[in-house]
C-alpha cells in the first residue's frame, strides 16, 4: 500500500499565486459561501482544518485575526487551538478527512509519490519526505492522487507543481519530462535543499521535500564510472595502462562497493612495492594527481596529501581524492584519460 506524504501550509505568497495560476486553469470547483462553510461546520460540531483553511504558518493566523475582526470568538480560540496543536505535533494522516466531502467535483485530497533513478525501480516516497541524489545523478518523479471520496483521481486531469526553494540553486534544477512528471537533476556539489510539491485546486495539501545531494562514493557507482575509476587507479599507483584480467576484476570490486579493498590490493601488490622504491612521496603524490586527477599538484594539495604519504597512508589519501567534488566531476564529465607519459615518474 502506498504511503501517504505529509503535507503542510504554504506561505501567503505562495496561496496568492497559486490560486490565480489555478483560475486561470479553469479546473478549480466553485468555492461554497461562507455562510455554507459555517453551516458545515455547525453539523459536524467541530472545524475541520480543512474547511477553515487552517495553517501552520501566516496563513493560519491570519484566519484567526479575521475571526475575531468578525467577532467569531470561539471560531478564533478553535483556530488558534488547532495552529498550536499542528506545531507541536506534525500531522501524520493519511489523507485530510474532512477535504471536501460537500463538494460534487472530485478535488485532490491526496497525493502519492514515487521516484526512481534512471534506469531503475519505481520506489514509493516514504514519510520522511527526503530524497537522496547522486552527485551528477537524476531522480524522476510521477505521481497518483485520491480525492475526497476515496477514489482514483483521474490522471488526465491531475496536475502538480514543484518549487525549488532558492536553497537548491548550485545543486538540483528541474529538466523537461513528460506525463506530468517531473525530472530533477544533480549538479557536483554536495548539499542539502528543500522543495515543496503542491496541487492546483486544494492549497491545503502541500508536500515538502528534502532534497540531499551525496558523492558517487555514498550512493555507489555504475558499470561505466567504476571501470573508469579502475582504469585512473592503474595509472595512477601502478603507471600503466591496466590489463584485460585486472581491469575487470577491480571493475567488479568498485561496483560492488569495495573501492577501499581494491585500492590496498593495489597498494600490497608486488609490482607497486618495486615501484615504490624508485619514487620518493612528493613524486608518488605527483603520480596520484596526474593518473587520478590528469594535473599536477597544487599547494593545498601538498600540504594536505604530502605528510600522510610519509606516514604511510597512501589508501586514504588515494580514496579522499576519488571522493573529492573534483574527481567526481572529472567522471561527469567523461574527460579523456591522462597520458601515460604524463604519470610515470622519472627513473
Amino acid at each position: 500500500m502506498i504511503d501517504h506524504i505529509n503535507a503542510k501550509a504554504m506561505s501567503h505568497t505562495q496561496h496568492r499565486r497559486r490560486a490565480a495560476g489555478f483560475r486561470r486553469s479553469q479546473t478549480r470547483p466553485a468555492a461554497p459561501s461562507q455562510a455554507t462553510r459555517h453551516d458545515h461546520m455547525a453539523r459536524a460540531g467541530s472545524t475541520p482544518v480543512c474547511a477553515l483553511g487552517i495553517a501552520s504558518g501566516r496563513s493560519g493566523i491570519a484566519s484567526a485575526a479575521s475571526a475575531i475582526c468578525s467577532g467569531h470568538l470561539r471560531l478564533a480560540l478553535t483556530t488558534l487551538f488547532v495552529l498550536a496543536a499542528l506545531a507541536a505535533f506534525p500531522a501524520t494522516a493519511p489523507a485530510q478527512d474532512d477535504c471536501f466531502r460537500s463538494w460534487s467535483r472530485p478535488v485532490v485530497c491526496r497525493l502519492d509519490v514515487e521516484a526512481r533513478e534512471t534506469g531503475g525501480r519505481w520506489k514509493n516516497l516514504r514519510r520522511s519526505n527526503s530524497l537522496r541524489l547522486p552527485a551528477g545523478g537524476a531522480l524522476e518523479l510521477r505521481f497518483s492522487a485520491r480525492d475526497q471520496n476515496g477514489w482514483a483521481f483521474p490522471e488526465e486531469r491531475l496536475r502538480v507543481g514543484l518549487d525549488l526553494e532558492r536553497d537548491c540553486r548550485d545543486l538540483v534544477h528541474l529538466a523537461p519530462s513528460e506525463d506530468g512528471r517531473y525530472r530533477l537533476v544533480a549538479g557536483v556539489e554536495r548539499g542539502r535543499c528543500t522543495a515543496t510539491l503542491w496541487v492546483p485546486g486544494n492549497l491545503n495539501l502541500d508536500i515538502p521535500l528534502r532534497l540531499e545531494v551525496v558523492s558517487r562514493a555514498q550512493a555507489g557507482y555504475d558499470h561505466a564510472q567504476a571501470r573508469a575509476i579502475a582504469q585512473r587507479l592503474y595509472l595512477a599507483i601502478l603507471g600503466r595502462e591496466p590489463d584485460p584480467v585486472g581491469w575487470n576484476a577491480a571493475t567488479q570490486e568498485i561496483q560492488r562497493g569495495r573501492l577501499s579493498q581494491q585500492v590496498r590490493a593495489m597498494l600490497q601488490s608486488p609490482e607497486f612495492r618495486s615501484r615504490q622504491r624508485r619514487m620518493s612521496p612528493s613524486q608518488f603524490l605527483e603520480s596520484l594527481y596526474r593518473g587520478l586527477l590528469d594535473r599536477e599538484p597544487d599547494s593545498q594539495g601538498v600540504r594536505t596529501y604530502l605528510r600522510r604519504l610519509e606516514r604511510g597512508q597512501a589508501d586514504g589519501v588515494i580514496e579522499d581524492i576519488i571522493r573529492s567534488e573534483e574527481f567526481e566531476a572529472s567522471l561527469l564529465e567523461h574527460r579523456g584519460k591522462p597520458s601515460i607519459h604524463d604519470v610515470r615518474p622519472p627513473r
